[in-house]
């Protein structure tokens, strides 16, 4: 209800400068395709990559929606759209020093690189600087692990293990 409430507004010039109403209406597109997803309704790529789309012309500069444009993108196997989404994120999420932004999008693309496009030595970096953002989930050391052990580097793969563990 929140999306179309929004969506009804006749005078909308201007309101995507607010901060807040920014704010709101992202965390309304996540909790919708959360809730989406727990009543087990499946939206199709198409329809996903339109809503997405649709946002970003009216907000080119949110990091959540391009984050979640990127991950459409993978689905639907455009593995250099996604990857410029999450640099795109990265960079507002650096140039607005929000860590978090910093963290998921150097993960998602170091999870790009390794799954996707088989880029080990890529992802790691990835990874390490998710990490050295302050991320210190679990499947950030597993997916790190993972990197350094098909690159046989055992030190850090001993060493990303014992993280994974602690995690």
């Amino acid at each position: 209800f929140g999306l179309e409430g929004i969506n009804d507004v006749k005078d909308v010039e201007g309101i995507w400068e607010s901060e807040d109403i920014v704010r709101c209406y992202t965390n309304f597109y996540i909790h919708k395709a959360q809730a989406e997803a727990a009543l087990g309704i499946v939206t199709t790529v198409e329809e996903a990559a339109e809503t997405a789309e649709q946002i970003l012309a009216e907000m080119p500069d949110n990091h959540s929606v391009l984050i979640s444009r990127a991950n459409i993108f993978i689905e639907e196997g455009y593995f250099g759209q996604a990857m410029e989404c999450y640099q795109y994120a990265l960079k507002l999420g650096l140039e607005r020093e929000e860590s978090r932004t910093v963290q998921v999008a150097f993960y998602n693309m170091g999870y790009l690189q390794t799954v996707h496009l088989g880029d080990h030595q890529a992802a790691i970096l990835s990874f390490e600087q998710s990490m050295e953002a302050g991320n210190t989930d679990f499947w950030c050391y597993y997916w790190v692990l993972h990197c350094a052990y098909h690159l046989e580097d055992n030190h850090k793969t001993i060493q990303y293990a014992k993280l994974a563990i602690e995690a």
